[in-house]
């Protein structure tokens, strides 16, 4: 879940994205009350609709819902990763969140938990570094569990451009990859680093 994370952390779900593996803009599709995963541009179902629930794909895998488990198929339909998880998210440099008894840790593209199921809330990874809930705060893990940036915020984004929005005592600021403040918490909401500018907003009523 990423839900708790600043909206900026996540992809939006439902938006189109262009897999790199296959060229075409990917959609999870729904058909007499059951999901797949249609190529619009091939016209035909990369993953048959017959599933409780299909997410958007990324590096080459699509998250699906079996039974009331999560698990991931490949852009043939072929099952890759047994449902087995209460909640799973998209790979991101190789790893992907996934949730069991209300936890979240990280397994990799052949199934194995790398990163046990430790955390109340996690994002994806990007630039190296996961967001993470532990104790009821947010902090940074890299792909090997490791803490690298304390779990002291009330809220944080995913990093881009070296930098990620974090929250602390209402207002927020920037930190880089190593934790060091870059820019001071002065604002009222702020967003992803893009191309060097990232939206902000110092009034508190807004």
């Amino acid at each position: 879940s990423t839900s708790l994370i600043l909206a900026a952390a996540s992809p939006v779900l439902g938006q189109s994205l262009l897999e790199p593996q296959s060229g075409h803009p990917l959609f999870p599709k729904q058909e007499v009350g059951k999901w797949g995963l249609f190529d619009f541009t091939e016209a035909m179902w990369r993953v048959q609709p017959k599933y409780e629930a299909v997410g958007i794909p990324s590096e080459g895998l699509v998250a699906v819902k079996v039974m009331g488990k999560y698990g991931y198929f490949n852009l043939m339909g072929q099952e890759v990763i047994k449902p087995a998880f209460e909640s799973a998210g998209r790979f991101s440099q190789g790893l992907a969140s996934v949730g069991k008894e209300h936890k979240y840790g990280f397994i990799d593209k052949k199934g194995k938990l790398v990163i046990e199921f430790l955390y109340e809330d996690v994002g994806d990874f990007h630039e190296g570094r996961a967001a993470a809930k532990l104790r009821g705060k947010y902090g940074f893990i890299n792909p090997k569990g490791e803490s690298v940036i304390d779990f002291v915020y009330d809220a944080v984004g995913k990093f881009s451009g070296g930098l990620a929005a974090v929250k602390k005592e209402e207002r927020y600021g920037y930190i880089a990859a190593n934790g060091n403040t870059v820019i001071k918490a002065k604002f009222a909401n702020a967003g992803t680093f893009i191309a060097g500018l990232a939206p902000a907003n110092t009034n508190i009523g807004d």
